[in-house]
């Protein structure tokens, strides 16, 4: 038989490998290793996935013979500890997941193996020792331009740490944030692991390059006296070197640590050190913008709020209206599958949509009982007095929808509806989901007015309506007052609206005992 030369071993379950047969080739040749062994002689092209059930008997023979372990190409092992009764020939595998690791955890290991496989077949042409460093000139540059090109940050942080990965040709990056407050370090990105790491100042690799602000290059991580092997043991995976360099914002601040997992062609160096230092800077840069515009949103969403609790507190039944409205505003815009953009869009809008109650005269603000013509008309001149606030605001480019969004939630989907009477698609899709929000929280909370018939006033005003006849006067007013396609919604998602109701009032009852 010819002697076998697969590039990447990948082992498993039956059911995981009948799967990856399927998933991987498109980017990888795939063989099953009694396909290698079935004695027709021929070699397996380089480049391939050689793939093998963990019951297979002959796989450890099989692993010796192919000069897996010899030439030391990446074994990436899925299943459970007992079943590994092989001989690695001295050496371990490059990843040993569970068996109910994630697809998307089993495709990162299979890359970052691969990427050992890359490397180490350019180490055997000096040309493309040139091409390597050309090559991570260009990677440095482009990840500088995605710093002035991202505008998601949780995506710019992904982003960087991948380049970070190629740039150093390591296994895998995380990138550490400093918790002042605590004296933790916390995981924004951490390759190949989906929870959140913390760990203390001082602690592990990462924790002792934070404490003592110094670079930190240790290549027998096993043997030192600060390495942490439990989430080794955790996650199935064996690190050998570590690289950590901390991260400063511009004042020469500790902001985190970048740490570099398993250098691809062998143990980290000099060089390694230079360019880790580049990196690093490149991060600070990113993690300075990040926190500066972090706590400019905080500040603008603190304003907001503070502002719109105080025109609440003008009436001692609407105290908290807007905060539990902009609650199911955003729980119904998720139902609904909104992106990012616009559920930040409606949450402003929803703590702002009774901003223009400002200009409304306190006396009628803040009457007990029903409005007469003049006062009604008054009051429902607020929407108008949002929308006019709001467009003299200098607000940031995403929210520019802000104003005509806010403004809008009193508007009906048969046009009868105030201050424009718009009708259906003339209406901003926010402002129909603000509509039923503001319609649950009237309906479901006390109120100074009798909603529906409702009879028995107390000193207490009138009560909230039974959550039954809540829903019930909801699915009345779809396609007449409100979007039947976010009626739908709540309908769909009642349970959990309901217990986020009765949440928000509990705290709300909670906040003035």
């Amino acid at each position: 038989m010819t002697e076998v030369q697969p590039q990447l071993v990948l082992i498993g379950c039956d059911h995981f490998i009948h799967h990856w047969q399927r998933s991987l080739g498109g980017w990888a040749q795939c063989h099953r290793a009694d396909d290698v062994n079935d004695g027709d002689g021929s070699a397996i092209c380089a480049g391939c996935v050689v793939l093998a059930e963990l019951a297979s008997r002959e796989f450890s023979h099989w692993l010796q013979q192919s000069g897996a372990c010899r030439q030391q190409w990446p074994v990436i092992v899925v299943g459970d500890g007992d079943a590994f009764d092989f001989d690695w020939g001295g050496r371990s595998p490059h990843s040993w997941l569970p068996s109910q690791s994630s697809p998307d955890q089993l495709l990162f290991a299979l890359q970052q193996a691969w990427q050992v496989v890359v490397v180490r077949a350019r180490q055997k042409d000096p040309l493309n020792m040139a091409k390597d460093d050309s090559q991570r000139f260009r990677q440095v540059q482009e990840m500088a331009l995605l710093l002035n090109s991202s505008r998601n940050f949780d995506e710019l942080f992904q982003g960087i740490v991948r380049h970070v990965t190629q740039i150093m040709a390591v296994d895998r990056t995380s990138l550490f944030l400093l918790d002042s407050a605590s004296g933790q370090l916390w995981t924004k990105v951490a390759e190949g692991v989906d929870e959140q790491i913390r760990m203390p100042v001082g602690v592990g690799l990462a924790g002792r390059c934070a404490s003592s602000e110094q670079s930190l290059r240790v290549n027998d991580a096993a043997n030192h006296v600060d390495f942490d092997s439990s989430w080794d043991r955790q996650l199935g995976y064996t690190t050998h070197a570590v690289l950590c360099f901390p991260v400063y914002n511009r004042a020469h601040e500790l902001k985190g640590v970048l740490q570099m997992i398993n250098k691809c062609d062998g143990l980290f160096d000099d060089q390694d050190d230079e360019l880790a230092a580049v990196c690093a800077a490149q991060v600070g840069v990113a993690l300075e913008n990040f926190q500066l515009l972090e706590e400019l949103r905080q500040g603008f969403e603190s304003f907001i709020r503070a502002l719109t609790e105080t025109l609440d507190a003008k009436h001692r039944l609407t105290a908290g209206h807007s905060h539990r409205v902009t609650e199911y505003a955003l729980f119904l815009g998720r139902a609904l599958a909104l992106d990012e953009v616009a559920l930040d869009v409606l949450k402003y809008a929803a703590l702002l949509h009774d901003l223009g109650k400002i200009a409304v005269p306190d006396r009628v603000l803040t009457k007990n009982g029903r409005f007469s013509a003049e006062e009604l008309s008054m009051m429902q001149s607020h929407p108008l007095w949002t929308g006019r606030i709001l467009d003299r605001m200098l607000l940031p480019r995403h929210l520019k929808q802000l104003p005509q969004v806010a403004s809008s939630h009193h508007e009906r989907m048969d046009g009868s509806g105030y201050p424009q009477g718009a009708v259906a698609g003339q209406i901003p899709y926010l402002a129909r989901i603000i509509a039923v929000a503001d319609v649950f929280d009237a309906l479901s909370s006390k109120r100074d007015y009798p909603k529906y018939g409702q009879q028995g006033e107390s000193g207490l005003g009138y009560g909230p309506l039974d959550l039954d006849r809540v829903f019930s006067m909801i699915e009345q007013d779809a396609d007449s007052h409100l979007d039947p396609m976010v009626v739908e919604a709540a309908l769909r998602q009642r349970p959990a609206l309901e217990q986020l109701c009765r949440q928000l009032h509990a705290e709300q009852q909670e906040a003035h005992v």
